[in-house]
C-alpha cells in the first residue's frame, strides 16, 4: 500500500471521527433541550445505523429493521415529553428507506432475481402497475402518490429483495426475531393491562391516541405497537411461529414454546380485534390439520375443530349492552372479546359484516364507475392529509387493490393471493419445515391486510416472508433437474 492511499484513509478516518463526535454532541444537545428536531435526529441516527449497511450487508439490516419495526410507536411515544407529538413523523420513513436502499442497490447490480415461478411474474406485473398509478390524477397531490410509495410499494419491494437474499438460515433467524419480540411485547402489553401506562404513554392518551383505542371507559393494549391492531397481528405472527415450531419439534424445546404462547394468546385476546383472533385461530385449526399424515385425517381435524367453535358459538348467546355496566378494567375487555367472538354475524356485536358489506361496494365501484382504478395513493393515509380530505380504502386489500389499481389490477392481487396459497400448500408438502408452516399461518391470519402498509411492522415482514416461501418454491422445482444433471453426468 503505498503512501498516498494510507494518507487518504487516515483523513477519511479522522473525517468520519468528526462527523461522529460532532452529530453526538448535537443529539445530545437536543436531548436535553428539547424541540420537534430532535425526531429528526432521531431518525437520521436509526436510519444511518439500518441504511448505511444495506448495500452490503442486506441481511444484517432486515434483521435490524424486522426487530426495530415492533418498538417504533414506543420510541415516538417516548419522544413526546421532550419533542412533542408529530403525526408526519420522520422515523416513519426508516422502513421505506431501508427498503428501498436494498431493492435498488439489488436491481442496479442486476442481482435482483425478478422471474422464475408464476408468483413472481404476477408480482413483477402488479407492482408495475402500482407504479404507473402514481401518476393516477384522481388520486390528488404529489404527496398522496408519495404515501403510495411508503405505504404500499415499498413494502412489497421486499418481496423482490427476500427471492435474491433469502436462504433457510436466514429465515429462521426472521423467525426467531419474530418469536422474541412478539414474546417481549406481550409482556409490554400485559404490563398496561395490569400495572398502567407509564408517563409518556398517558400524555399520548390524553392528547394523540384514536378513539377506537378505548372500549366504554377501558383503553384497550397497544404495547410497543402503532396501535392496538397491528399488535394483535403480530402476536398472530409471533404465536403462528411458536406453535408451528411445537407441531415438529420434541423434547424440552415444546414446554418452552407453549409457555411462551400463552401470555401472547392471552393479550391478543384482550385487545379486542376479533378479526386477529378468527385468524389466528384459524391459523391454528389449519396448521394442524396439515400436520396430519394423510389427506382424509386432515379434513377430519378441521373439519372437527371448527365444528365444535360453531356448536359454541350457536349455543351461547350474548348481550351487547352487557359490557356498558361492567367496571372498566379487564373484564370489559374480556366481554367485548366474546360479545364479537361468539356472534360474528350480528352487525351490533361484531364489524364482520361491515366490512363484508365495504369490500363488495368498492368492488363494485371500481367495476361500474373507475375501472382504471383511483391511483395508489388513494387507499393510504395520505389520501385524507394531504388529497380531497376522504380516504377511498375499504380496509380490505381484495376493495381496495380494485380501488386503487382498477379492475385488472385488482384481478392480478386476487391471483396473486391465490398462487400464492397454491405454492406455500406444495411446499409444506415438499418441503415440511416448521419454517414454511409458519408462512402459511402467517398468510392466513393475515389475510385481507397484506397491503396494510399503515401497520409498519407486519405488511413489511408480510411480503419478506412471500418472496423467501417463492425462492423456495422455486429451488424445490429446480432440484429434480438437477439431480437428473447429475446422474446423467
Amino acid at each position: 500500500m503505498d503512501t498516498a492511499t494510507m494518507s487518504r484513509r487516515k483523513y477519511s478516518g479522522a473525517l468520519l471521527n468528526v462527523f461522529l463526535v460532532v452529530g453526538a454532541l448535537s443529539l445530545g444537545k437536543q436531548v436535553v433541550t428539547g424541540g420537534s428536531i430532535l425526531r429528526i435526529y432521531a431518525a437520521m441516527a436509526i436510519m444511518a445505523f439500518l441504511a448505511v449497511p444495506a448495500i452490503k450487508k442486506p441481511q444484517s439490516a432486515l434483521l435490524g429493521l424486522f426487530a426495530w419495526l415492533p418498538f417504533l410507536g414506543l420510541v415516538r411515544r417516548a419522544l413526546l415529553p421532550t419533542a412533542g407529538w408529530a403525526s408526519l413523523d420522520p422515523m416513519l420513513l426508516v422502513s421505506t428507506a431501508v427498503s428501498l436502499t436494498i431493492a435498488i442497490s439489488l436491481m442496479m447490480s442486476r442481482e435482483a432475481k425478478l422471474g422464475g415461478t408464476p408468483l413472481s411474474m404476477m408480482m413483477f406485473g402488479l407492482i408495475v402497475l402500482e407504479i404507473i398509478e402514481l401518476f393516477n390524477p384522481l388520486q390528488g397531490s404529489v404527496l398522496v402518490a408519495l404515501t403510495g410509495v411508503m405505504f404500499i410499494i415499498a413494502p412489497m419491494t421486499l418481496f423482490i429483495v427476500a427471492r435474491t437474499i433469502s436462504d433457510d438460515a436466514f429465515m429462521r433467524k426472521v423467525m426467531n426475531v419474530v418469536m422474541s419480540t412478539g414474546f417481549i411485547t406481550a409482556l409490554w402489553g400485559l404490563k398496561q393491562v395490569y400495572l398502567g401506562f407509564t408517563g409518556f404513554e398517558t400524555q399520548w392518551l390524553k392528547c394523540c391516541a384514536y378513539g377506537a383505542l378505548t372500549i366504554n371507559k377501558t383503553v384497550r393494549p397497544f404495547s410497543t405497537f402503532s396501535n392496538s391492531v397491528e399488535f394483535a397481528a403480530y402476536m398472530g405472527f409471533a404465536i403462528v411461529a411458536c406453535y408451528s415450531r411445537l407441531l415438529y419439534s420434541k423434547g424440552k424445546i415444546r414446554v418452552v414454546l407453549l409457555a411462551a404462547i400463552v401470555p401472547m394468546a392471552w393479550i391478543q385476546f384482550l385487545i379486542g380485534s376479533r378479526g386477529a383472533v378468527f385468524g389466528t385461530g384459524l391459523a391454528v385449526i389449519t396448521l394442524t390439520g396439515l400436520r396430519a399424515r394423510n389427506r382424509f385425517a386432515m379434513v377430519a381435524i378441521m373439519a372437527t375443530l371448527i365444528g365444535a367453535f360453531m356448536l359454541y358459538a350457536a349455543t351461547h348467546s350474548t348481550t351487547a349492552a352487557d359490557n356498558a355496566t361492567i367496571e372498566a378494567g379487564t373484564k370489559q375487555l374480556v366481554t367485548q372479546q366474546q360479545n364479537g367472538l361468539l356472534d360474528p354475524t350480528d352487525a351490533a356485536k361484531s364489524t364482520l359484516p361491515l366490512h363484508a358489506k365495504r369490500v363488495w361496494q368498492g368492488i363494485a365501484y371500481s367495476m361500474t364507475t373507475r375501472p382504471a382504478g383511483l391511483g395508489t395513493g388513494a387507499i393510504t393515509r395520505g389520501s385524507s392529509k394531504f388529497g380531497k380530505g376522504t380516504q377511498a380504502a375499504v380496509e380490505l386489500d381484495f376493495g381496495n387493490a380494485f380501488l386503487a389499481f382498477g379492475v385488472v389490477g385488482g384481478l392480478l392481487y386476487f391471483f396473486v393471493v391465490l398462487q400464492t396459497f397454491r405454492q406455500l400448500y406444495i411446499l409444506r408438502r415438499r418441503k415440511p419445515d416448521p419454517m414454511w408452516v409458519a408462512v402459511l399461518g402467517i398468510c392466513i391470519l393475515s389475510i385481507g391486510q397484506w397491503q396494510n402498509g399503515g401497520a409498519y411492522a407486519i405488511a413489511s415482514l408480510i411480503w419478506f416472508v412471500i418472496g423467501a416461501s417463492d425462492k423456495a418454491f422455486q429451488d424445490l422445482n429446480a432440484r429434480p433437474a438437477l439431480e437428473e444433471e447429475d446422474a446423467a453426468a
